[in-house]
């Protein structure tokens, strides 16, 4: 009985980077002793049945690839049967690496590796070009290489380095041959959460990381083109969708957004490239296309209700703020992520959220998961009372 409880949970992979502490369903399992049964199996077999049932769906829009979340929480078992998976299914792997030096103390502590995480990935024949590594900050020369020599993907987030990280090797990368792409992070270490900015923060802050290094000031460091295609092809390229996407090229889908170049911060346009670097804001994008179809037209989002979903969150944060919901977490099914052009975290337009609030109250907590998740009162009970203590360890951006 307990393992379809245990597999009900890994149907809830991600509770995405919003805990400090990475309190996740499989850490709570560990904590009861009981992560052992079967959990690669498990896992592995339901990422399958996900695979089978939504890859390649909605006119060919979703595809479904296998998620690591980091080396920390997980086995060696686990590591190479989601690499043989994904060999076997013929998709792609993601995964958070070398993002804080202490990731790499444990990795080289624990593992019998000279450096960290990408060393030890190399070392287990894990690096393959399939796999996308998110931020891979804490990375040295050697490293570089063996991403390179693997056709390893990077996704790069300036704003989220610069926050919490550091900063990554990215001229070092590019160099090495490295196919480097632009993402966001998640909202906790970002907030803005739009493309259009970390294209101008990847710009400025390489070219900062230039002059760190050499002692002297090179504006030529990561140019305006570099960074475009680092937005653009590069990114469907990162997901290996590059035949269909990524670029305006006949035979390929209809992906485009319509851009008002008129407004004063991008006047006068002396250059088309840079001024979409250094001068665009999000503002500028009038309309969007996906696949030849309007998502967003004259700045009107045509598959949204902007007024009622912009009214039904300032509600939900109006109660976190009365204290009536301490906390909220938002759960991204497996069965419904994707990933999106070059944003790494499985959120844009293809992912079915199911926001789920525990009160304030450690019994309203506990019922709330007895109720949707079907666990028996003794589990619920050890959950809701995990989940009630979160607030007090748990930093939080909204």
């Amino acid at each position: 009985m307990f393992l379809e409880w245990l597999e009900r949970w890994n149907h809830l992979a991600y509770v995405h980077a919003w805990l400090s502490l990475s309190w996740t369903p499989v850490r709570v399992c560990r904590h009861l002793g009981l992560f052992e049964l079967h959990r690669t199996v498990c896992r592995m077999q339901s990422q399958k049945e996900l695979y089978e049932k939504h890859h390649d769906t909605a006119d060919g829009r979703i595809r479904i690839w296998l998620g690591i979340r980091q080396i920390m929480n997980c086995t060696d078992e686990l590591l190479l049967a989601t690499r043989d998976t994904a060999r076997e299914l013929k998709t792609g792997i993601h995964m958070h690496v070398a993002e804080i030096p202490y990731e790499n103390q444990l990795v080289t502590e624990t593992r019998n590796v000279d450096h960290g995480t990408v060393t030890y990935l190399e070392k287990v024949d894990f690096l393959q070009d399939n796999l996308l590594t998110a931020h891979t900050v804490w990375v040295n020369s050697t490293e570089v290489g063996f991403l390179s020599q693997a056709g390893v993907k990077v996704s790069h987030c300036p704003a989220a380095a610069m926050k919490m990280l550091g900063f990554a090797p990215i001229t070092e990368m590019l160099d090495a041959g490295i196919c480097v792409s632009l993402g966001t992070d998640g909202a906790p270490s970002n907030n803005r959460m739009s493309v259009v900015d970390e294209m101008y923060l990847a710009s400025l802050i390489n070219k900062g990381r230039e002059v760190f290094k050499n002692g002297v000031t090179d504006p030529t460091a990561l140019p305006a083109e570099t960074v475009l295609r680092m937005a653009t092809i590069n990114g469907a390229k990162s997901v290996l969708w590059d035949d269909e996407i990524g670029s305006l090229e006949v035979g390929k889908k209809a992906d485009m957004l319509v851009i008002n170049a008129s407004t004063w911060h991008m006047v006068p346009l002396h250059d088309c490239i840079s001024g979409l670097v250094y001068c665009m804001r999000t503002e500028n994008i009038d309309s969007v296309m996906c696949n030849g179809q309007w998502i967003m037209k004259d700045k009107r989002i045509l598959s949204v209700n902007e007024v009622m979903f912009r009214a039904y969150s300032i509600d939900c944060m109006q109660l976190i703020h009365r204290g009536q919901i301490e906390t909220m977490f938002l759960l991204l099914m497996p069965s419904r992520s994707c990933l999106c052009g070059s944003c790494h975290h499985f959120q844009l337009p293809f992912c079915n959220p199911l926001l789920c609030f525990f009160s304030t109250k450690k019994h309203e907590a506990s019922q709330s998961l007895s109720s949707f998740f079907s666990l028996p009162a003794w589990l619920s009970n050890y959950f809701g009372s995990i989940f009630w203590q979160l607030p007090k360890f748990c930093s939080w951006s909204f």
